[in-house]
């Protein structure tokens, strides 16, 4: 009997460590540490109908698994106080049943609070009961455990809904349960007006347009982050009844919704009223016709453009733009929101600047590409508006008016005016903007123009002489005019290829003869160790000088003569260097902030747009050009700089050089086929004597000795040439010489870490027609510079290798803010244990009395 009695505890207490390891929250932890810490300190329990389980504000010193049975959850919180002052009676603020693998108490494990709920047996009800103490422990050890217990990707995105702005954090928890995301496609029908109206919509991401089956002025577009579905908000309550909506409401572009009960809303609605307050649905339109921007847009154009701004709710600290980044959107603080803006100048860090809204920013990136010229971050609790260019250029589209951009009260500042556009700039990377464009000086034009200005001199002479004469002076024109003439184009257009370029993320000059030669070179802003400035008595009267950029590198300086404006292009420099090192810290505490946000569950889900998509990328393989573009963009690569590949690309030399060596030895060894063929035939044919047969195979074996040789030395020639490679990675360049049959192999490495300098060399008009030269690559590596030797596409080429040091080095920034908080949540969460052992506090969320959201009610 006791042996029976043992089996049998020992069969339930298998069953129910295998109950516990195979529970769907533990995916991130071993299956080992969950046994050695869960499962000796669970114990099983049974409830009968009635029975209290956990109660609200009770400490939580154990949460339960439920294994059978339904729980009854409730929560209760103090509700709007009358006249809006000190704090109202207690309302039920959650009421629903849950039932088996519901984790009751997952919330106040969470977020280290008292019981949330209170929960009540319906029934009888057997749970699993885990220490807290040993969940603590593994959340700890394996803080993604914590994105496992709670849905916190749902809750993280509720928290920046605006309707739901002010609602605490376990209410929304308990909210984001009964979160059903539904993806619906364009031209869906999400619901319509004689519909009951039992669920309300938050729009994750899209656009939705609502509507009145009897009022065509009534519709409406909403765009992400807005809410709908409240019945009777569009064209007045259903004649069927209040439990209808009234309306239509349809899918205007691929959009993701979040629907929820109505019930739930209407329970969250005691404490939190604006939660079932329909006027969100106006608010982005109200905001637009309050802001001076879209003065000018007719009220139809206005109502349009509210559907494609996104709405959003940002609950903590949190970067809006950085200064010296591109902008892409025109944000909008709402009325009863902060923010604090700070700025960089040429003398250094301003102070931070509070804001109060209504209040927007970086409206330029609506009609123009330009960087952002300070630094904005909310405040904890702010509303925003955010216009993405994209969004603003569909919703350009939509109204067919060309003029809208013009429309909008926007001033450039002067130094920003730069012409050209993306098409004539393609090879600037993403995120890169151009900051100016600098050719030499006019007088450097005259000096190029020189031999021609003696030519038109010679000519006038020529001709007044000659007509001085009487002699036709036709003979002059043309012997001296047109070859004066023709110098004088070549001098304009060779001083037209000669630049100096500055982007917010790098320098270049470029040194190009028209069809001879061209030398490109450049560095990062962040290798710029000075700027030098030289001008001589005639530089400082008209106003030009040379340039000298010192860089990290070890080849020398960057020069540019004849410059216009020297010290103004000086300071530029300085100024673009010191907001990119400005960036970097800015990134790196962001980068820590955002890990402290994830290790805690609080990291904010903002959505930059409202409709997915952008422009089609142009390729090479894009079968929808037609076949002479594709041809062109084939011939004439440099036109793409970026390959698909995203790990390793691999050049071999142009095929140029393979045809240089080969095509000479292909065509003795054709000539040697053509002479070995005619003595067969000949022999064959003409019937000769033994003699002469003889002769004729002595000399065709011969001759086949010899096109062996040579069809031995092509495959030769071909496989050392296929073996030669260079090869970029994501963290290191390398150069690869190797001789055919593994004969001997030389190989160079360097880090991308390492590089310094990268030039450009295309040096004879050859090269320039078929689109190959050099790329010399300087590093601090112990090889020194690394030579590509006759690339094809060398300005692609150029331009990859300026990529990928661009992108590793941001990364490197990232990296070392990650190696530096990398202790930070460990040193936050002792401290938090010490001092929760000092004093029994526990973080208290939701207790407050509920504030009404200005900007909202």
């Amino acid at each position: 009997m006791t042996v029976t009695r043992l089996s049998a505890a020992t069969a339930q207490a298998t069953h129910t460590r295998d109950l516990i390891a195979d529970m769907p929250f533990w995916e991130t932890v071993p299956r080992a540490e969950v046994i050695d810490l869960i499962v000796h300190e669970t114990r099983p329990m049974d409830f009968s109908d009635g029975q209290t389980i956990t109660s609200q504000d009770d400490e939580c010193e154990y949460i339960y698994y439920i294994r059978s049975g339904q729980v009854r959850l409730k929560r209760e919180r103090p509700g709007p106080a009358p006249q809006g002052q000190g704090i109202g009676p207690s309302v039920e603020v959650m009421n629903r049943v849950v039932n088996a693998g519901y984790l009751v108490g997952r919330f106040a494990l969470t977020y280290n609070m008292a019981h949330t709920s209170t929960a009540t047996a319906e029934g009888d009800v057997s749970v699993l009961a885990f220490p807290t103490s040993a969940f603590e422990r593994l959340i700890y050890r394996y803080p993604g455990l914590r994105g496992q217990l709670t849905p916190q990707a749902i809750i993280n995105r509720l928290r920046t809904m605006p309707l739901l702005a002010r609602v605490g954090l376990v209410s929304l928890s308990y909210l984001a349960e009964e979160v059903d995301k539904k993806p619906v496609k364009k031209g869906d029908i999400i619901y319509t007006h004689d519909q009951p109206a039992d669920r309300l919509y938050l729009i994750e991401r899209g656009q939705v347009e609502v509507s009145h089956p009897r009022h065509s002025n009534s519709a409406r577009k909403l765009g992400t982050g807005n809410a709908f579905g409240f019945p009777g908000s569009i064209g007045g309550a259903s004649q069927n009844g209040a439990n209808e909506y009234g309306h239509w409401a349809t899918a205007t572009a691929n959009t993701t919704l979040f629907s929820l009960p109505w019930e739930r809303m209407e329970q969250l609605a005691r404490r939190y009223p604006h939660v079932a307050n329909p006027a969100i649905q106006d608010k982005c339109l109200e905001v637009i016709r309050a802001i001076s921007v879209f003065d000018n847009l007719s009220p139809e154009q206005q109502q349009n453009l509210a559907g494609y701004c996104t709405f959003q709710h940002i609950p903590q600290h949190h970067l809006i733009m950085q200064q010296g980044d591109i902008g892409d959107s025109m944000w909008v603080l709402l009325e009863g929101s902060q923010a604090v803006l700070s700025a960089l100048d040429k003398s250094g860090p301003l102070p931070p600047v509070p804001v109060d809204g209504l209040i927007y920013f970086g409206e330029p990136a609506l009609i123009a590409t330009r960087s952002v010229n300070s630094t904005i971050d909310s405040e904890p609790g702010s509303l925003w508006l955010r216009f993405h260019w994209r969004d603003f250029d569909s919703f350009v589209r939509e109204e067919k008016d060309p003029t809208i951009r013009e429309k909008l009260k926007i001033r450039l500042p002067d130094e920003l005016k730069i012409t050209g556009t993306e098409e004539e700039y393609r090879w600037l990377s993403t995120g890169e903007q151009l900051i100016s464009l600098t050719r030499r000086h006019w007088l450097s034009l005259l000096q190029k123009m020189q031999v021609s200005l003696i030519g038109w001199t010679l000519m006038l002479a020529a001709v007044v002489g000659v007509n001085l004469a009487g002699i036709s002076v036709w003979w002059a024109i043309w012997l001296l005019g047109v070859p004066s003439s023709l110098a004088m184009a070549w001098g304009v257009l060779d001083h037209l290829n000669d630049f100096f370029i500055v982007t917010n993320q790098r320098i270049i000059q470029q040194e190009k003869v028209i069809l001879t030669s061209e030398y490109r070179r450049e560095a990062l802003l962040e290798q710029v160790q000075n700027v030098g400035v030289r001008t001589s008595f005639w530089g400082r009267f008209f106003g030009y000088g040379a340039v000298s950029i010192f860089t990290a590198g070890s080849s020398g300086s960057i020069d540019f003569d004849f410059v216009p404006n020297p010290t103004e292009l000086q300071a530029s420099i300085f100024r673009l260097t010191a907001e990119r090192k400005a960036r970097y810290r800015a990134e790196s505490r962001l980068e820590i902030q955002t890990a402290l946000e994830k290790r805690l569950g609080l990291a904010v889900d903002l959505p930059s747009r409202v409709l997915s998509g952008g422009p089609r990328s142009m390729t090479t393989d894009d079968r929808s050009l037609p076949w002479h573009k594709r041809l062109w963009r084939y011939l004439f690569a440099d036109h793409q700089v970026q390959w698909s590949t995203t790990d390793r690309i691999v050049w071999h030399k142009h095929w140029f050089v393979l045809a240089r060596q080969v095509v000479p030895m292909a065509i003795v060894a054709l000539g040697l086929l053509v002479l070995m063929a005619g003595g067969f035939v000949f022999d064959f044919y003409q019937q000769v004597d033994q003699a002469i047969s003889q002769t004729i195979f002595g000399l065709e074996f011969i001759l086949a000795i010899v096109f062996l040789v040579l069809a031995g030395a092509i495959a030769w020639v071909v496989a050392d040439w296929w073996n030669d490679t260079y090869e970029l990675t994501n963290d290191r360049i390398i150069d690869i010489e190797k001789l055919p049959l593994f004969l001997s192999e030389e190989r160079k490495e360097a880090r991308l870490s390492e590089v310094q300098d990268v030039r450009l060399s295309i040096s004879s008009p050859l090269e320039m027609i078929l689109n190959y030269g050099d790329i010399i690559v300087q590093t601090a590596a112990t090889d020194g510079a690394f030579t590509f030797d006759h690339v094809p596409n060398p300005r692609a080429v150029k331009e990859e290798i300026n990529r990928r040091l661009i992108e590793w080095r941001r990364n490197d920034e990232r990296n070392k803010a990650r190696a530096q908080m990398q202790d930070l949540p460990d040193w936050f969460e002792m401290y938090r244990r010490l001092e929760a052992g000092m004093e029994p506090t526990r973080v208290v969320l939701d207790t407050d009395a509920p504030k009404g959201v200005k900007g909202l009610s």
